[in-house]
């Protein structure tokens, strides 16, 4: 995956990421798509840290993901930045793309 401002692979692993753009940004939300070379993954697991910092893990299924990195096991972890007071709201993933939304948890809604 090219350098962005929004992720960056902290660990390359068999799913292989083409790209990541921001589709929605407010105030109280974030939704982001990677575009994945790799098809039939999933998202394993998510972990955040209280600097804003947010890690997902995307694996490969054994047997039915296509399109692997052919030297590498494991799975990718990609982190986005700059999330502080966001939580994973929801996630979804699709054949070539994942769609992750943020949810910005101390937000003050005003009538």
């Amino acid at each position: 995956m090219k350098k962005n401002p929004y992720c960056k692979i902290t660990k390359q692993g068999a799913p292989v990421i083409n790209s990541c753009i921001c589709v929605f940004n407010t105030k109280n939300a974030r939704l982001f798509e990677l575009d994945l070379k790799s098809k039939y993954c999933e998202i394993a697991c998510v972990c955040s840290d209280d600097n804003g910092t947010i890690e997902i893990e995307i694996e490969a299924i054994a047997g039915q993901s296509l399109h692997l990195h052919k030297s590498k096991e494991g799975s990718t972890i990609v982190m986005f930045k700059n999330l502080k007071n966001y939580h994973v709201f929801a996630s979804d993933l699709s054949r070539y793309s994942a769609r992750i939304c943020f949810y910005n948890y101390n937000y003050n809604y005003k009538e």
